[in-house]
């Protein structure tokens, strides 16, 4: 995304990822709002690859990679499309920490809907979630199972 247009390269970036082949193994995180990749909300199933705005929010999850300074992360991101996040073979969620627990629980229980990008997964065959005990805590039964 060095050049002059973001948006050039986000074609570019489907262009070669369709050259390739597509996506074997897709690696998520699950975002405090629901969003996957750099997918906010709202977002539907057939977004493709393209330039997006990130949240406040989203800035300060990233704020870690550029030395802990939200004002230092960029304002927009290329990111990859649910369009093409679920042609993947297999994706895997990862969800961590007591602040993704309420999300979690409503990725778990709630219909597909743009405001959850991430409910689109339950669109895939081949969804692997990965949680800590924290993230899953509003989730758990006392018998321990996934409510």
């Amino acid at each position: 995304g060095m050049r002059d247009s973001p948006h050039y390269e986000a074609r570019e970036y489907l262009r070669h990822l369709k050259t390739m082949g597509g996506i074997g193994i897709q690696l998520l995180g699950l975002g405090g709002n629901g969003h996957i990749g750099f997918n906010e909300p709202p977002c539907g199933p057939d977004s493709s690859s393209r330039v997006v705005t990130l949240t406040e929010a989203t800035c300060n999850q990233n704020a870690f990679a550029f030395g802990n300074d939200p004002s230092e992360v960029p304002s927009h991101a290329i990111t990859l499309g649910l369009k093409e996040i679920l042609l993947a073979e297999e994706i895997h969620l990862i969800v961590s920490g007591l602040d993704k627990s309420s999300i979690l629980n409503a990725l778990i229980h709630e219909p597909f809907s743009e405001d959850l990008p991430a409910s689109w997964l339950k669109l895939h065959k081949n969804v692997f979630l990965w949680a800590d005990s924290a993230a899953l805590s509003k989730s758990i039964t006392r018998e321990g199972k996934i409510d």
